[in-house]
C-alpha cells in the first residue's frame, strides 16, 4: 500500500469511526422508536452528520415553526474529541515509525500528513453535504463549516507529528528553519532555558489535573442533586428510547461539564444564560433553563457553599503541584541519563513556562466547551476563555515553580547522599 493510500485510508478511518459511533446510537434508537417512519434511516444519518459536526464546533442553524432561525452552536465534545484523538493518534504513528526521510526538507513527513489531512476531510465534507442538502431542520454554511474543519484537522496531524518527532528542526523545510533562526536571540535564549520535552508534558499534566477535577465535581454534584436529575430525565421525554437519547447526550457532553467546573475551581466561573454568573462564590441570574439531567448539577443560586468553595478552590493548586512534579522529573531524567545536572533556576523557569502553555490549553478548552442553544438568554452558555485561561496560567504558576524547585533540590539531594553513602560502605576483605 502506498503512502497515499494509507495516508488516505488512515484519515478516512478516523474520521468515519467518530461518525460511526453516533450513527449507531441513531440508529439503534431510529428503529426502537415509536415513530421510527417520522424521518427515516436517511434523516437518522443526517442527524448523525449534524451531530459529528456540531462536535467540531461548526454552528448549525435551527429553523423554528414560525420560520426563523435559531444558533445552535453548543459542540458536545465527546464527538469532536474522539475522532480527532483518532486521527492524532494516526499521524503519529505515521510519521514516527522508521528512520528521518534523507530528504532535509522533509517533503515525506508533510506529504503523509497531507494524505492524512484529505482521508480526514473527504468523509467530512460528505457529512457537510448530507446536513446542507437537507434543508431543513438543521443547515450549516459550507464556508464556515470547512475552514474549521481544515484547521482542526490539520492541528491535529501537527500535533501528532510534533510529539512523535516528525517535525524535528531537520526535517523542516529550509525557509521555516531560517524564518525560526530570524527571530530575536533574546526569545530563542528564554526559549533554551527550558528543560527539554518537558514544558508540553508538564503543562499537560497542568491541564489533565484541571478537567480531571472538574469531573469530580460534576460527578460529586449529580450525585448530590441526583434526585433532580433523575425527574429531569423523566421530564425530559416520555418514553424510553428518548429518555436513552437524553443520557446518550449527556455522555457527549461530559467534556463541557468538566471544562466548566474547571473554570468553576478556577475563579472565573461560567454562565448558562446572558446576565448569569455560576462561581465558587455565588451563583446568580439564572435564566429559565430547559429541564436537562446536566443542568441539575448546577448549583443553587445564592451564595456558595464554603466546602465546595474549599474542593473547588484546590484544583488549580493540585494543578499547579502536578506541572511542578512533571518538570522536576525531567531534570531528574536528565541526571539519570549521564549528563550533567541543570542548574537549579532551570526547573523553576521550566514550570513557570509550563503554567503559561497550560493556561493556553484551558483557555482553548473554554473556548471549544461553550456555545449557543438559541437567541437572547441562551445566545452563550459556557466560560469565558480569555479570563480562564489567564487564571489557570496565573494559578498554576503560584505552586507550579515552588513545587518544582522543591523536588529539584530533594532528589539532588538523595542523590548525592546515596552516592556519598555507597563510597563510605566498602565490602570488607
Amino acid at each position: 500500500m502506498g503512502a497515499a493510500t494509507a495516508g488516505l485510508a488512515g484519515g478516512a478511518v478516523a474520521a468515519g469511526l467518530g461518525i460511526g459511533l453516533p450513527a449507531m446510537a441513531v440508529l439503534g434508537l431510529w428503529i426502537v422508536s415509536a415513530d421510527a417512519g417520522a424521518q427515516g434511516v436517511e434523516g437518522a444519518l443526517r442527524a448523525a452528520a449534524a451531530l459529528w459536526l456540531l462536535g467540531h464546533g461548526v454552528e448549525l442553524l435551527r429553523v423554528t415553526e414560525a420560520g426563523a432561525t435559531a444558533p445552535v452552536g453548543l459542540p458536545p465534545l465527546l464527538l469532536g474529541l474522539f475522532p480527532l484523538w483518532l486521527l492524532y493518534r494516526t499521524a503519529r504513528r505515521a510519521t514516527g515509525a522508521g528512520e528521518p526521510p534523507a530528504s532535509p526538507g522533509g517533503g515525506a513527513v508533510f506529504a503523509t500528513l497531507g494524505w492524512l489531512c484529505a482521508g480526514y476531510l473527504l468523509v467530512g465534507l460528505v457529512g457537510l453535504y448530507a446536513v446542507v442538502s437537507a434543508g431543513e431542520p438543521l443547515r450549516a454554511s459550507p464556508g464556515e463549516a470547512s475552514v474549521r474543519l481544515c484547521a482542526l484537522c490539520v492541528g491535529a496531524v501537527l500535533c501528532g507529528a510534533w510529539v512523535s518527532g516528525g517535525l524535528a528542526a531537520h526535517r523542516l523545510p529550509e525557509r521555516a528553519r531560517a524564518r525560526v533562526d530570524r527571530l530575536p536571540r533574546g526569545v530563542r535564549v528564554l526559549a533554551g532555558w527550558a528543560l527539554p520535552g518537558a514544558v508540553p508534558r508538564a503543562a499537560g499534566a497542568g491541564a489533565a489535573v484541571l478537567v480531571g477535577g472538574g469531573t469530580l465535581l460534576v460527578a460529586g454534584s449529580l450525585i448530590v442533586h441526583g434526585g433532580a436529575a433523575a425527574d429531569a430525565l423523566t421530564a425530559a421525554h416520555p418514553s424510553w428510547p428518548g429518555r436513552i437519547a437524553v443520557v446518550l447526550l449527556c455522555l457527549a457532553l461530559l467534556p463541557n461539564a468538566a471544562v466548566w467546573a474547571a473554570a468553576y475551581g478556577l475563579g472565573p466561573g461560567f454562565t448558562v444564560g446572558a446576565g448569569s454568573t455560576v462561581t465558587a462564590v455565588a451563583a446568580t441570574g439564572y435564566p429559565d433553563l430547559p429541564g436537562f439531567p446536566l443542568l441539575a448539577a448546577l448549583p443553587a443560586e445564592g451564595p456558595g457553599m464554603p466546602p465546595v468553595a474549599w474542593a473547588a478552590g484546590a484544583l488549580p493548586f493540585a494543578a499547579g503541584a502536578a506541572v511542578g512534579w512533571y518538570a522536576a522529573r525531567a531534570a531528574r531524567r536528565l541526571r539519570a541519563a549521564g549528563g550533567p545536572a541543570p542548574a537549579w533556576w532551570r526547573t523553576p523557569l521550566t514550570a513557570l513556562y509550563a503554567s503559561a502553555v497550560c493556561g493556553v490549553a484551558v483557555g482553548l478548552l473554554a473556548a471549544a466547551s461553550g456555545g449557543a442553544l438559541g437567541t437572547g438568554a441562551l445566545s452563550w452558555l459556557g466560560p469565558d476563555p480569555w479570563e480562564t485561561g489567564v487564571a489557570a496560567a496565573a494559578r498554576t504558576a503560584v505552586p507550579g515553580p515552588p513545587v518544582a524547585l522543591a523536588l529539584h533540590c530533594w532528589w539532588l539531594l538523595r542523590e548525592r547522599w546515596r552516592a556519598r553513602r555507597s563510597r563510605d560502605v566498602r565490602p570488607s576483605g
